[in-house]
């Protein structure tokens, strides 16, 4: 009930040209040629990504949508993300490997059988996601990971997970994930110390670990962005090329 609640409550005060009804904002929403006439903003009056926004929804998030009309004409849609659920991030999510440490060997397979060590991220800044089929933020995550590796071509990124290659592919299915992933994985899942989700490992050219831990949310927004560039510019020596 909760976030059927949350998917209709439209908060915003009434304003010339705005029509603020749950049934036409939340219609016109969802309506795929309105897309590029609807903006996302937290609280704060921040850009969201619309992957942000609706991973935020299915955290238990409350919206308050605004249409702006002139006469039949919709002029703009402004979805805000009034209240929201924050997922906390953190680096006790992987317990056993530090900034600075050597990322430990592997070798491992995606689901269709190509092999992937570590000596293939050698050269390259690798960001390794951590995820499973059963870990319902995983598949919120997906979409935004698959954002953030079009914004950074320059980056190699891998999902890994522990379960096997049917698993995978019911969970690239049931997520739309873009990145590769690599499978049975629990080895690595283990020697890392990966206790929870959603979480990752940045690795340097030089095979140097450059941040490890969880990444959460705060109002709204995904913190891989900023997460990501923290580490890159706090090991800038050690990184051949920025993403």
């Amino acid at each position: 009930m909760r976030r059927l609640f949350a998917a209709l409550l439209l908060l915003a005060p009434l304003s010339a040209g705005a029509l603020n009804t749950s049934e036409d904002g939340v219609r016109l929403m969802a309506d795929p040629v309105y897309a590029p006439l609807t903006r996302y903003q937290n609280i704060k009056k921040e850009s969201l990504t619309r992957e942000e926004f609706m991973a935020a929804m299915a955290y238990g998030g409350v919206q308050r949508i605004h249409v702006d009309r002139r006469g039949d004409a919709v002029m703009g849609i402004l979805v805000t993300l009034v209240s929201h659920e924050n997922p906390p991030g953190g680096n006790d999510l992987v317990r056993n490997i530090q900034a600075g440490a050597t990322l430990p060997d592997f070798s491992l397979y995606t689901a269709s059988g190509q092999r992937v060590d570590r000596a293939q991220l050698r050269g390259r800044t690798t960001l390794l996601s951590f995820a499973s089929a059963i870990c319902a933020p995983c598949r919120r995550e997906a979409p935004l990971l698959n954002a953030f590796a079009a914004r950074h071509p320059k980056l190699q990124i891998f999902s890994l997970t522990s379960d096997d290659a049917l698993g995978s592919d019911q969970f690239i299915q049931a997520s739309g994930l873009k990145v590769p992933q690599l499978v049975n994985a629990r080895e690595l899942f283990k020697t890392l110390g990966v206790r929870g989700f959603p979480s990752f490992v940045l690795v340097g050219p030089d095979l140097s670990v450059l941040a490890a831990g969880g990444v959460g949310f705060r109002d709204g927004k995904f913190g891989l962005e900023d997460w990501v560039r923290a580490a890159l510019a706090g090991n800038r020596a050690r990184v051949a090329v920025h993403p």
